[in-house]
Formats: structure tokens, C-alpha cells, sequence
């Protein structure tokens, strides 16, 4: 059995399929496994009980890696950064790989011929897909705080009767040019970098997209439930622009790989969709009315200097 410091070291050793210690397991109980089948016992009997023990001693291996996997994949997502400026890590990717390699070699290791006669395979199969589960939920989970902590908490600040928000409004308006202050450009360029990460690196599509589904669901899901505690209030123009360059950019860079359409457009979308053009109307009269008023109030001091300059 590998020891747990000497697999948690493995992940920095990328391979194929994952990382040089879960191949060089695979390999190994493979190999023990042909050497006792080719010795082609005489007592067929022993021949079993041999199979079975094998069988059983490459399932109980398979689980025992899985779980040191899942914690320290747990582990990597708790040590690092909640912040927009977060990376998926190459180590994370490898440790995805490493499940999904198990899962794929699980049949030939754990069933014989193809038959799941001693039903280590289907027991290794289901726990091996409530772990892909786990790390997907970890995975979402790490997006969510960060949406949550570092984006639609800060516009929080910004919101109408907050105490707060005139001196964050005034903060705002004094560096509007400084495109780096825009927290939805931030935590799109956040998003897009982990996903691309993601998709280079990790070996299954399948597991990518439903990956990427339940991230989406969830990101939709936390920005309609913070729209709807402020249905009875009008966004902040900085809202609005941020709200609004996050939604967009999110769905296209979601479509770009390959969720579909049904899923992108989910009922959600759509509430969020419809509040974002309200809200984005508003601000464009609201805006259209202020210039409007300023230009009336110039042009009244211009009339009123005029007019002490034909008096004097």
C-alpha cells in the first residue's frame, strides 16, 4: 500500500492519465493478476479463491487511493486563496485525472472477463461516482464563495438607502476610468481562466461539461437570488455595470464550451435576463435625465452671468 505523504507528493508528477504512482498501482495489480492467471491452476477451486482475493484486494486498493485523492483535493481547495485572482492549480487537474483513471480501469481490475461476478465492480463504480460528485460540489463550491465574498457582497455596498453607499458611489466615480476596479470583469477573467485550465488538462469531456453545467446552474442560481432580495429596490448604476458585463460575458464563455441550450437558457437565466434589461433601461434614463438637468442648470448660469454683465 503506498504510503499517504508519498501519494499526497505523487499529484506533482503529471502522466497521462493522471500521476506516476496511481499508473504505476494500475499497472502493478494488472501484472499480479496475469502472472496468477497465466500459472493456470489444476484445482479449480484455488483458481477462484485466488481470483476472488485478487479481485477484492484490487477494489479495496482502487477505494483506499480514491479517498486519499478526495482529501487532498479537499485540501487544496480549502488552503487556497478565495479571491478573483484564484487559479485552478495543475495539481487539482491531476488529481480529477487520477479518479477518472481508476474509474476507467476499474472493470478490467475488479470483474473477470467483463463479468462482474463478485460485484467489486459495481460496489468500486458507484463509490467511485460519489466522489466525481464530491469533487465537482468542492469545485462549485470554491466559484460560489468567491462570487459571493468578492463580487455581489461588494456591490452590496452600493445599495439603495445603505448608509454607505453615497461615500462608495463617490469612491467609484472619482476612478470610473480605471477598468481594473470593475469587479465583474475581475471574476469573468477568474471564471475563464480555471475553465480553460480545466479543459486542457483534464482527460474526460463528459465529466468537463458536467462540471461546467452544475458551476453555471449555480453561479445563475446566486446572482437571481441576490436580484430578487432587491426587488424592491433600483440597482446602482455600478450594479448594474458590473451585474450586467458578468451575466453576459458568463453565458457566452459557457457557450463557447459546449453547455447547451437548454441549460444555458434555464428559467433563472431568463428572471435574470428580464431584471438586468429593466434595470439597464433605468439607468439609461436616469443618466439621460441627469445630463439633461445639468445642461439646463449650465446654460441658466450662462443666461444669469449674462445678464449681471448688461446690468453693470
Amino acid at each position: 500500500m503506498l504510503q499517504p505523504l508519498y501519494w499526497a507528493l505523487s499529484f506533482a508528477v503529471r502522466t497521462e492519465h493522471g500521476c506516476a504512482a496511481s499508473e504505476e498501482l494500475i499497472w502493478k495489480l494488472d501484472a499480479l493478476q496475469t502472472f496468477i492467471s497465466n500459472l493456470h491452476w489444476p484445482d479449480e477451486v484455488v483458481a477462484k479463491h485466488f481470483e476472488q482475493r485478487l479481485k477484492l484486494m484490487a477494489a479495496d486498493m482502487i477505494e483506499s487511493c480514491v479517498k486519499r485523492t478526495l482529501e487532498a483535493y479537499e485540501a487544496w481547495m480549502q488552503r487556497s486563496r478565495t479571491s478573483t485572482d484564484f487559479i485552478i492549480p495543475s495539481e487539482i487537474c491531476v488529481m480529477i485525472n487520477v479518479v477518472l483513471h481508476f474509474k476507467s480501469e476499474s472493470l478490467k481490475l475488479c470483474a473477470v472477463a467483463g463479468v462482474d461476478r463478485h460485484q467489486y465492480h459495481t460496489k468500486i463504480d458507484e463509490f467511485i461516482e460519489r466522489i466525481s460528485s464530491e469533487m465537482i460540489r468542492s469545485f462549485v463550491e470554491k466559484f460560489s464563495s468567491i462570487l459571493v465574498s468578492c463580487i455581489l457582497s461588494k456591490l452590496a455596498r452600493y445599495d439603495e438607502g445603505s448608509l454607505l453607499a453615497p461615500i462608495f458611489s463617490f469612491a467609484q466615480a472619482s476612478t470610473s476610468g480605471n477598468v481594473s476596479g470593475d469587479l465583474g470583469r475581475q471574476y469573468v477573467n477568474c471564471l475563464r481562466s480555471s475553465m480553460e485550465q480545466i479543459r486542457q488538462r483534464v482527460i474526460d469531456e463528459l465529466f468537463i461539461l458536467a462540471m461546467f453545467e452544475k458551476l453555471y446552474t449555480s453561479q445563475i442560481n446566486l446572482i437571481c437570488t441576490w436580484l430578487t432580495e432587491r426587488m424592491d429596490r433600483t440597482l446602482h448604476p455600478y450594479q448594474v455595470n458590473c451585474l450586467s458585463h458578468l451575466v453576459k460575458k458568463t453565458f457566452a464563455e459557457f457557450e463557447l464550451q459546449g453547455i447547451p441550450e437548454d441549460v444555458l437558457n434555464h428559467k433563472k437565466f431568463q428572471t435574470v435576463q428580464e431584471r438586468m434589461r429593466l434595470e439597464e433601461a433605468t439607468a439609461a434614463v436616469s443618466d439621460a435625465g441627469n445630463k439633461s438637468s445639468a445642461g439646463s442648470r449650465t446654460m441658466t448660469s450662462v443666461f444669469a452671468k449674462a445678464k449681471k454683465l448688461a446690468l453693470s
